[in-house]
């Protein structure tokens, strides 16, 4: 276990603690017992909506279209038009264009390659010609 899951575990049982002893001291043993569970269940709920929400707002780049790079091995630079592109390991660049990433050719081209769809998951964009 680490230290931030020993953490998460520490707060889970403290918040249920409290709401279990503000249960017993209205409502007894049964009061101790839903208050607990509701506690501890309210918490792991909200700490979920909030990395679900930010899971939403921050979603890495998408595998190259080689498959050999991830979201986080681009870097960024600057191409010979001067735009800040996306450069991954393999040394294509891409760029994201609102909700599309797509590959720039040396031309200067951009050719879609994903896009990112609801809940910002990446999926294959239908204007690519693959």
């Amino acid at each position: 276990m680490t230290i931030i899951e020993l953490f998460f575990v520490a707060l889970y049982l403290g918040v249920g603690f409290l709401f279990g002893n503000y249960g017993f001291h209205q409502y007894g043993w049964l009061g101790a017992i839903t208050g607990f569970g509701i506690g501890a269940f309210g918490v792991i709920l909200i700490v979920k909506g909030i990395a679900r929400i930010e899971s939403i707002f921050y979603r890495p780049l998408p595998v190259c279209r080689n498959n050999v790079c991830q979201g986080n091995d681009y870097k960024y630079v600057h191409n010979q038009q001067g735009i800040v592109v996306c450069r991954c390991k393999c040394g294509s660049d891409y760029i994201l264009n609102g909700r599309r990433f797509g590959e720039i050719t040396p031309e200067g081209a951009f050719h879609p390659y994903m896009k990112r769809a609801m809940f910002g998951k990446w999926i294959p964009d239908s204007e690519s010609e693959e």
